[in-house]
């Protein structure tokens, strides 16, 4: 017994020797798995110990443990979508941050009243961040994100630098207006995205679809855009500056007849007989005068932005100052801005209370033209001198033929001014209550004022011109004065609950809120008349003795007030499936009030098929991802305050004799009718689309469809006057409008290593817009039965009457449909033919005059589309070494316009010796009066050389002060390759209705702009 005793002590003491220490060489190393970029767990990471079989998986709060032998020293980890990455064992808990392989869809994005990481999105969001920039003249924030974002047109009207930029995100939704995106800016709505400078933002996420932007509900049926302001890191301070000069001038120039092809034309069209020689504005004065060049100039541009950052863990701020003066091209023309913004935040509380703040100030001074001149620049011919023949140096001529009037003057001797301060501030306060609840608070506002100025001097020369608020100031010959005040207030105050949790493999994140805005707007202007010689161009309202105060004078103030209450849920289990969902109720003084309220839902779904187990093996797919969305967002740019309720007031200046008082007094009449059932207009959208990123993050891209139908559209319908009705139009809810299209984007690593890469983009965007409806009930249940409504016409000398009437909007066609007789060519003599369809259906040419003008569908013109087929944007970024060469190009195929300075100057017959004509008018050899026609439909299919870059940078190792020195030089629209022959193919982007399609001579003969420039960006140590 003993011996077996002693035997078991000796095996006990032989196992402790051996494997005691065997096990104390083991140890537990614990810790978390998270995205590098936002910190967000990664569940299901593989953590094992390097050389071993000896792992485990990431829980779903990321968390591991596991043990391993004391001697470990490195941890492997590998994740779907993200590098392999070794980590040294150090203390635990670790913390081990993993790098997404395919950086997009690890970014983080914008979406309403929060964030959301790409790959978790489920709406129609695109982000266009910093890093895609294009260096140059861009005085405007939204041509840094022009031909980036499938589904998302913008284009400039003509090259006035205090143009803006228009913008449509999935074609045109609205016949009224309001197609605009909703700007939110850090948070704050309704900010104008020309008080941003581009060295300020981050980014842009556009909220494409409505599942993604029924969050902003009523504002939201033009989409969204949301702008991203830079903001401090912690560390030491930064300093940047940034600066660039550039000139410009014109793109392109219509080609009119200079002296010997108008002398050739008019004895053409006269049998050889010559010009007659003179000083009278209708002979030959023997000039050869470029009338556009006369009115152009090289302009200059220069932007100076000056950025300070920096912070603690605790703290962040960033500010900076902006000081941009752009000539315009055109004489007398030009705008200059001046804009601050400061961005702050801090935590306190135990990092449970986090402070937010900005303060943003902007300046804007501008010098206007106005579109007469270019309507003149037009129509007198070359042979007309710009000085007086025989007159003092310098003194223009008096040109005074039917419309026709010296261009020179109206841009060399009008002062025509504006100015706009605007000031915009946001406070924000995030309070963790509990683990995943927070509370926050925001209030801000927007205050803007805007002054308007004319003067017309005392000149035969001169004539009406058009204010900043499109009234018309009206010459008489003895000076006038036109000045005009705006004030402009947004508040909004609300709060937001926001509540994120994980349990087992799901994550659930729920968002509150609710939010109150106030706009008011106010507005001042008068007009004075007959200031002589009395030249004090900013004091002479005083001096004028003409002042009518019924139609000289006038003023208004408005305010309306919009509630909402809005809610957001978010679901996403195991990385795999994701559904959200939001809701949003407006109410709004606007509306009618039978409709004041409405309700706009969505919801969105997403599958993660590439982190499914049967994907493992495929390995050239990093990402392949589904999602598709319902939701419904609404309208209510189209509708001013007061719209829907019955208005008196003075019309036309119209005044009685009032016999008691023995007084002339204004007439005061109904000029709006009441509807108290109007209400927004309602776009639902339902769409699908395919994200994908192949062999390991070197090609993205994405695959978006899209069909939305936009219901109660808002239009200032026609109706008989007399019983309910006091004027002929009412704003009311008729008709549907059908937008339905594919986005596609691609984005690609071509080549990548050390000292040389190459990435290229693309992205192309096919729309097809449709009225399908125009049928419908007005206040008091009459019937609107309507196939089309004529809204838009044609002008020019010698045109009038049906034929004029060009822009329809019409059932089964889109928005720019135009109504034209269809061309024939031309007889013998020149005259005009158009074919004209008889009873049994046969067609013969006929002139203008036999042509059978009634009824659209049933005369003798056709329905033309001017909407493109797709349009399409390309960019390529290479770099070498210290090199960096970009180059973009954007365009677009199958649009068309009605070219209304081709028609109006290609007659020779009747027009020569009086008006202008085009270089190449005796080529086509018309004789006949201009007639709108199929003819003049050209094809404005473009492809324009964007912006081209080449820039270097210095790394100042050795100094003390400059970090980093980056010095560039490049163009904005370099080149345009079309056929259209009239300015540019980019016509009227922001014209809606009848007017759509038609490149008018007032208002679109403003060149576009070439611009070189040569800039330089510093960083300061």
């Amino acid at each position: 017994m003993q011996l077996k005793n002693l035997l078991k002590v000796s095996c006990l003491a032989l196992f402790c020797f051996f494997a005691l220490p065997a096990l104390a060489q083991n140890k537990t190393v614990a810790g978390k798995v998270i995205d590098s970029k936002d910190g967000s767990p990664l569940i299901g990471a593989s953590v094992v110990l390097k050389g071993t079989t000896t792992g485990a998986l990431t829980d779903v709060n990321g968390d591991f443990r596991l043990s391993v032998p004391a001697s470990a020293t490195t941890l492997v980890v590998t994740y779907i979508g993200y590098t392999r990455k070794e980590f040294p064992i150090t203390a635990s808990p670790m913390t081990l941050s993993m790098d997404a392989l395919n950086n997009s869809l690890n970014e983080v994005l914008v979406v309403g009243y929060g964030t959301q990481r790409k790959k978790d999105q489920t709406g129609a969001v695109v982000k266009v961040s910093s890093d895609d920039f294009v260096q140059g003249v861009t005085t405007d924030p939204l041509q840094q994100l022009q031909g980036k974002a499938a589904g998302v047109t913008i284009s400039t009207n003509n090259g006035d630098p205090n143009q803006p930029e228009v913008v449509r995100i999935h074609g045109t939704a609205s016949l009224g207006g309001g197609n605009d995106p909703l700007y939110v800016v850090d948070g704050v709505a309704g900010v104008d995205i020309r008080t941003i400078n581009p060295n300020d933002i981050e980014s842009f996420d556009v909220l494409k679809d409505a599942s993604a932007a029924a969050i902003y509900g009523s504002r939201a049926s033009g989409g969204v855009i949301l702008v991203t302001t830079k903001h401090g890191k912690a560390g030491k301070v930064q300093v940047s500056y940034n600066t660039y000069v550039a000139s410009e001038s014109a793109e392109h120039l219509i080609q009119f007849a200079n002296a010997s092809q108008y002398l050739a034309a008019y004895q053409e069209a006269n049998k050889g007989a010559s010009m007659p020689t003179g000083t009278s504005t209708t002979s030959n004065q023997g000039a050869n005068t470029n009338w556009f060049k006369a009115l152009l100039r090289t302009g200059f541009t220069q932007s100076h932005n000056l950025a300070v950052s920096g912070g603690t863990e605790e703290s962040h701020y960033r500010g900076s100052v902006t000081y941009q003066d752009q000539d315009g091209i055109a004489i007398n023309s030009g705008r200059q801005n001046f804009n601050g913004r400061f961005n702050f935040d801090q935590k306190t509380l135990n990092d449970k209370l986090t402070i937010t703040m900005g303060l943003a100030v902007d300046h804007s001074s501008s010098r206007y033209t106005d579109s007469i001149a270019w309507l003149d620049a037009a129509a007198v011919p070359s042979v007309i001198s710009e000085y007086q023949p025989g007159g003092a140096s310098g003194q223009y001529q008096y040109i005074n033929n039917t419309q026709e009037n010296n261009p020179v003057p109206f841009l060399a001797d009008i002062i025509n001014r504006g100015t706009t301060d605007k000031i915009i501030g946001n406070l924000r306060l995030d309070y963790l209550i509990t683990p995943g609840l927070t509370i926050s608070p925001y209030a801000d506002a927007i205050r803007g004022n805007g002054t308007g100025h004319i003067y017309i001097p005392a000149s035969t020369l001169l004539g009406p011109v058009v204010d900043r608020n499109g009234a018309n100031v009206f010459d008489q010959g003895d000076g006038d004065e036109d000045n005009s005040s705006t004030t402009e207030t947004i508040e909004t105050v609300g709060a937001t609950a926001n509540y994120k949790t994980t349990f087992g493999k799901s994550r659930l994140n729920l968002l509150g809120g609710y939010e109150f805005n106030k706009y008011q707007y106010t507005g001042f202007h008068i007009e004075a008349h007959d200031t002589y010689d009395v030249d004090l161009p900013y004091q002479n309202v005083n001096a004028a003795i003409n002042v009518n105060p019924v139609t000289d004078l006038s003023s208004y103030s408005n305010s309306s007030e919009l509630n909402s209450y809005f809610g957001r849920a978010e679901y996403n289990f195991n990385d795999k499936y994701y559904v959200t969902g939001t809701v949003r109720y407006d109410w709004s003084n606007k509306l009618g009030i039978n409709n004041q309220g409405e309700v706009f839902p969505s919801a969105s779904a997403g599958w993660n098929i590439s982190n499914e187990d049967f994907m493992k093996s495929v390995t050239w797919i990093t990402s392949l991802k589904l999602r598709g969305g319902y939701g419904q967002t609404g309208d209510q740019d189209v509708i001013g305050p007061y719209s829907s309720q019955l208005l008196f007031g003075n019309a036309g200046g119209t005044l009685y004799y009032d016999g008691a008082s023995g007084k002339w007094l204004p007439a005061n009449f109904s000029i709006q009718n009441q509807n108290p059932g109007l209400r927004w207009e309602e776009k639902t959208t339902v769409d699908g689309a395919v994200d994908f990123s192949l062999f390991n993050g070197r090609l993205n891209g994405s695959i978006d469809f899209y069909n939305s139908n936009t219901n109660h559209l808002l239009f200032p319908y026609p109706v008989a006057t007399g019983g309910q009705y006091f004027v002929n139009t009412i704003l009311a809810n008729v008709g549907t409008l059908n937008n339905k299209g594919v986005d596609l984007s691609l984005n690609g690593s071509i080549i990548k290593s050390r000292d040389f890469s190459w990435n290229a983009g693309g992205n192309i965007s096919l729309n097809r817009n449709k009225i399908t409806d125009l049928d419908g009930t007005l206040p008091g249940g009459a019937q609107v039965t309507q196939p089309y409504l004529q809204v838009g016409s044609t002008s020019g000398l010698g045109i009038s009457g049906s034929i004029a009437n060009i822009g329809y909007l019409a059932t089964g066609y889109p928005v720019g449909t135009l109504l034209l007789p269809q061309y024939a060519g031309i007889d013998a003599q020149g005259n005009q033919l158009f074919y004209h369809y008889a009873a049994d259906g046969t067609k013969s040419a006929v002139q203008a005059n036999a042509l059978n003008i009634g009824n659209p569908g049933s005369d003798d013109r056709r329905y033309y589309t001017t909407d493109p087929k797709f349009t399409y944007g390309i960019t390529n970024t290479v770099r070498y070494k210290q090199f960096d060469f970009n180059l973009f190009l954007r365009g677009n195929y199958g649009s068309h316009a009605f070219n209304e300075v081709g028609m109006d100057y290609s007659t020779i017959a009747g027009k020569v010796g009086t008006y202008s004509l085009l270089a190449n008018a005796l080529a086509q050899g018309i004789n006949s009066q201009p007639t709108p026609s199929s003819y003049w439909l050209q094809g404005t299919s473009f492809l324009k050389v964007q912006s081209a870059t080449i820039g270097y940078t210095l790394i100042m190792k050795d100094n003390k002060y400059i970090d980093k020195l980056h010095l560039y030089a490049g163009g904005n629209n370099l080149f345009t390759f079309t056929s259209y022959k009239g300015v540019d193919p980019e016509i009227n982007g922001n014209v809606v209705g009848g007017e759509a399609g038609i490149d008018a001579r007032n208002g679109g003969l403003y060149p576009r702009t070439r611009e070189l420039t040569f800039g330089v960006n510093l960083t300061l140590k």
